[in-house]
């Protein structure tokens, strides 16, 4: 077991897709833990939630089915939707408009649902289905420790900021941390 945990390191792709998948933890918990303040902040009724939980639930199939017609392989790609999705998902905490806010904050879903299902199967066909179980258990070690980290990065310092400006800082971070990855598995 070790001993793969080592190769699944060495081996430089799987190693930056198991970061890339990580760090999307950060933008995960950012909206996951969060998403009910944020809509309270917005002024909707808690009494709605159950509905905007289910559009949050068709908007992921509607991904899921988007997901099997396109490719997103590329570094562009990939660039794009990181790009696409925190911009949308930075509009949402930046609008003062409730339509607007409604609309980015479910469309975020759209473009990160296509590259993180891009990433899993980027990961899978890198390790094989020999090694997956292994792989499986050292990815879901890593997202995990990434999201723990970042909740305790929230609760640490949103007595000093604003919520919206703790996840803003936080999408800022994903952006940035990810392209760089990005970019050091294209040239690497």
């Amino acid at each position: 077991m070790l001993s793969n945990q080592k190769k699944f390191f060495k081996m430089r792709k799987t190693r930056n897709n198991i970061i890339l998948q990580s760090l999307g933890q950060i933008i995960l918990q950012c909206f996951f833990q969060y998403w009910q303040i944020l809509f309270l902040q917005k002024n909707f009724s808690s009494k709605i939630f159950g509905i905007i939980y289910i559009l949050f639930q068709l908007i992921s199939l509607f991904s899921n089915s988007f997901f099997s017609k396109i490719k997103a392989q590329s570094f562009y790609s990939k660039a794009i939707l990181i790009c696409l999705s925190s911009g949308l998902f930075i509009t949402s905490l930046l609008s003062t408009n409730k339509i607007l806010f409604l609309i980015a904050i479910l469309l975020f879903q759209l473009p990160f649902n296509i590259y993180d299902s891009q990433l899993y199967l980027e990961f899978q066909n890198r390790v094989g289905h020999r090694s997956l179980s292994s792989a499986v258990s050292i990815l879901e070690c890593a997202s995990t420790l990434v999201a723990t980290l970042t909740l305790w990065i929230v609760s640490g310092i949103i007595s000093f900021f604003s919520l919206k400006m703790v996840l803003l800082y936080l999408t800022i971070s994903f952006i940035v941390f990810s392209i760089i990855v990005l970019f050091m598995d294209r040239t690497d």
